[in-house]
């Protein structure tokens, strides 16, 4: 008797196989995040206005070093502010077609009226009021498309650390668009959002991060970092109160 052979309608060679995300795909956020998912070997992905860029290897001495200095010097900050959290290299849905993976970024916690906050997935969604990027080879998009990203989305300060370069570019929001400020004479930049946040930029580009610790403590002991924090620490302690 002739036998037939039975084929399960959801075996391997039949199932649907989600595509690859590949540089330049046009895709929503939805779509972008499903292909991601599906290749945990991929590192680094954005979308930026509906497109995508897979970044290249990063270099030890054009990036991985670079982070980690700077990592260092927001988490002496957020240690001694409370109600501020750090965190770096990790996706921010910001809007449904821009999803990005800022170096750095420094932001409010929601009950001090932060514009980000951490979601069902746990990725940031929302505008961190601080965003740093570390550009090498992707100065170019840091400082045009990114830059007008972060821009319209209500990000307040937004540092670019152009390693080629060896400078700092530091944009302020005034009026609802960047500014470029400078630093000050002894090459220091200060905050506006974050007060008491002080950046030796000429020791940060020299490698010196002792120079650069000893400015972030002058700016941790300023006045303006003192009412900062006795501020937060009112509208935490009202916060608990109200879920209590």
């Amino acid at each position: 008797m002739a036998t037939t052979t039975q084929f399960d309608s959801k075996t391997p060679n039949q199932e649907e196989r989600i595509p690859f995300l590949e540089n330049g795909d046009c895709l929503d956020g939805e779509e972008f995040l499903r292909r991601w998912e599906a290749m945990p070997e991929v590192k680094q992905a954005e979308l930026v206005e509906g497109v995508v860029f897979m970044n290249a290897a990063q270099r030890f001495s054009y990036h991985g070093d670079q982070l980690l200095k700077i990592g260092y010097w927001l988490n002496c900050y957020v240690v001694e502010t409370p109600g501020t959290n750090c965190g770096g290299d990790c996706t921010v849905q910001f809007e449904e077609n821009c999803i990005l993976q800022p170096d750095a970024c420094l932001f409010l916690s929601p009950e001090l009226g932060g514009c980000c906050h951490i979601n069902d997935e746990h990725f940031l969604e929302g505008s961190p009021e601080f965003i740093l990027e570390v550009s090498a080879s992707s100065a170019s998009r840091d400082l045009n498309q990114k830059k007008k990203i972060y821009e319209e989305c209500g990000v307040r300060e937004y540092v670019v650390w152009n390693v080629l370069a060896n400078k700092f570019v530091w944009y302020r929001r005034q009026e609802n668009q960047f500014v470029e400020i400078s630093c000050d004479e002894q090459g220091c930049y200060q905050s506006q959002v974050f007060p008491g946040l002080w950046l030796n930029a000429t020791a940060m580009l020299a490698g010196d991060l002792k120079s650069v610790r000893d400015t972030v403590i002058q700016g941790l002991a300023s006045s303006e970092h003192v009412q900062f924090n006795e501020k937060n620490s009112l509208l935490i302690r009202d916060a608990k109160g109200k879920d209590q």
